[in-house]
């Protein structure tokens, strides 16, 4: 995010480490589970756990769509 704006970068690390580090904690946890599955592992997740992720996944999409709207 630094390529793009430094106060985009420190924006990003407060959101990521905003509620004791929550969203941080949680794309990791997805991207650890993406990389087991994609390599053949049964992580077993459930799909109540998936669509929570699924909702992480979206509120760091929209912070992200929020920065880059040209229309702001």
């Amino acid at each position: 995010m630094g390529r793009f704006d430094s106060a985009w970068a420190n924006d990003l690390v407060d959101f990521f480490e905003a509620d004791d580090q929550r969203l941080q904690r949680e794309i990791a946890f997805l991207v650890d589970r993406r990389n087991k599955i994609a390599h053949g592992l049964n992580e077993g997740i459930g799909p109540v756990k998936a669509l929570a992720l699924k909702e992480i996944a979206c509120e760091v999409g929209d912070w992200f769509i929020a920065r880059f709207n040209p229309d702001r």
